[in-house]
């Protein structure tokens, strides 16, 4: 009917400009005109003038010119199994049509982006972190897969699925709990976890690492008595964390000045192997 159309265009309205203002909370750079310049960002995505490389596969390849096959891959190798078998149960609820209208929503709030930057070659790097604000209604469509399993009427499905699912969650729970504070390198076990992962992809791209290696250094410095020089790759992020330090100070690294250099493992997999290759190594941060 006309009057409910209406209405959903109303509601639909109002979300948008909710989430818009919303999501720039913590966007400076959005909050001069949140209404525009969200859009501005999304259409100057295919556009963004970097032009580095990504580990992929084990190759180095342009960021604007990674393959369709980037955005899918990073999903399947870093989305906990539990989650992607009720992706797929949802999915197949989906198809058979006994799904509920919403399932087809979410489908769409989530896979329409990831068409977007497939089909615009938007530059991407730094595996799939443009994109995770479609694993909200991901998450959502498996949790609501395995609920319908673990309230079957059947009561052999019920404890088979309930499970499952228990066994399920423990695999990344695991993780959590062994690799704190350095949740963020996680990789299922369809890639091998971080170590299969390891001069395929980039591990850690949000540098949580460099902190502990820094603070490690700081450790050695107050252990022999006096400060020490440091650099590191990447620079700003390195110097960042060493200005917190009173038992280190920075130097770059073309200064040559420096005791010890903080390297974060995120470059090509030639230099990654190098790197770890080298019998001068006194500290790795290791995850897994």
């Amino acid at each position: 009917a006309p009057r409910q159309v209406l209405w959903t265009a109303v509601l639909l309205a109002l979300a948008t400009a909710v989430a818009l203002v919303g999501g720039t909370v913590f966007w400076p750079w959005a909050q001069a005109n949140p209404l525009v310049r969200p859009f501005q960002a999304l259409l100057e995505a295919s556009q963004y003038g970097w032009r580095g490389t990504v580990l992929f596969g084990g190759r180095d390849i342009l960021v604007d010119a990674v393959p369709w096959s980037y955005v899918p891959l990073w999903m399947v190798i870093t989305i906990p199994p539990v989650v992607l078998a009720g992706l797929g149960m949802a999915m197949v609820l989906l198809v058979r049509g006994r799904a509920p209208a919403w399932h087809a929503g979410l489908w769409a709030v989530a896979c329409v982006p990831v068409l977007l930057v497939i089909i615009q070659r938007s530059t991407l790097y730094d595996g799939w972190r443009h994109m995770l604000f479609v694993y909200p209604p991901l998450v959502v469509l498996a949790a609501d897969a395995w609920r319908r399993l673990i309230t079957s009427e059947r009561p052999w499905s019920r404890w088979v699925s309930t499970a499952g699912l228990v066994v399920g969650l423990l695999e990344p729970a695991a993780f959590i709990i062994r690799n704190h504070p350095h949740q963020v390198v996680y990789f299922n076990a369809f890639v091998g976890g971080p170590r299969g992962a390891l001069g395929r992809f980039e591990l850690d791209y949000w540098g949580s690492s460099v902190r502990a290696a820094v603070a490690w250094t700081a450790d050695l410095a107050r252990a022999a008595g006096r400060p020490l020089c440091v650099a590191g790759s990447p620079g700003d992020l390195v110097r960042l964390h060493v200005r917190h330090q009173p038992a280190l100070y920075w130097r770059r690294q073309a200064d040559r000045a420096h005791h010890l250099h903080v390297h974060l493992l995120r470059d090509s997999a030639a230099s990654v192997y190098a790197l770890l290759a080298r019998s001068d190594i006194l500290h790795v941060v290791r995850m897994d």
